[in-house]
């Protein structure tokens, strides 16, 4: 760009400010859903042989409840 004194030179300047609050939440939730899943699926795997125990006590049960 020139002036009528001659040339002059643009300077411009962009200043970028990210805010990265939002996504250190997002992260510390996710890490929260895993280790929660995790926890859950132990919880089911528990259960899940518990009741296999029990029902194999009842099958156990009920066949020397059989009369002959």
């Amino acid at each position: 760009m020139k002036s009528k004194g001659g040339p002059v030179a643009d300077i411009a300047t962009l200043s970028i400010k990210v805010d990265s609050s939002e996504i250190k939440t997002a992260s510390n939730d996710v890490r929260d859903y895993v280790v929660a899943v995790g926890q859950a699926e132990k919880v089911s795997g528990v259960t899940g042989r518990a009741l296999r125990a029990m029902g194999n006590e009842a099958r156990g049960a009920a066949g020397s409840l059989e009369l002959r």
